[in-house]
């Protein structure tokens, strides 16, 4: 049975989720690895925001799995400014 916590929480992630895929889709740039960037952020945003402060819940310990899985993954090529290959020609200066 869920809590009402974990219902707010649920209920969070799933209206970031929908949000950042109607921004992506109306700026036409919804791709996989934008979504998946945009619901990674929500995670960390919300489980920032709904975190309890004076007390220790045992079902938020589960997040921190996809929360470190997640940062220590690297960025994909189309995110991290590099391409993969130039249409520019390489010159050299003799």
């Amino acid at each position: 049975m869920t809590t009402p916590r974990q219902r707010q929480f649920l209920s969070l992630q799933a209206g970031w989720m929908l949000l950042a895929i109607a921004l992506l889709a109306s700026a036409g740039r919804l791709t996989g690895e934008l979504v998946f960037v945009a619901s990674f952020v929500g995670l960390v945003v919300v489980t920032a925001l709904t975190e309890p402060v004076h007390a220790t819940v045992d079902w938020r310990g589960r997040l921190r799995w996809p929360q470190r899985s997640g940062r220590s993954s690297s960025p994909p090529s189309s995110l991290s400014g590099r391409s993969r290959s130039s249409s520019a020609p390489v010159t050299t200066d003799r």
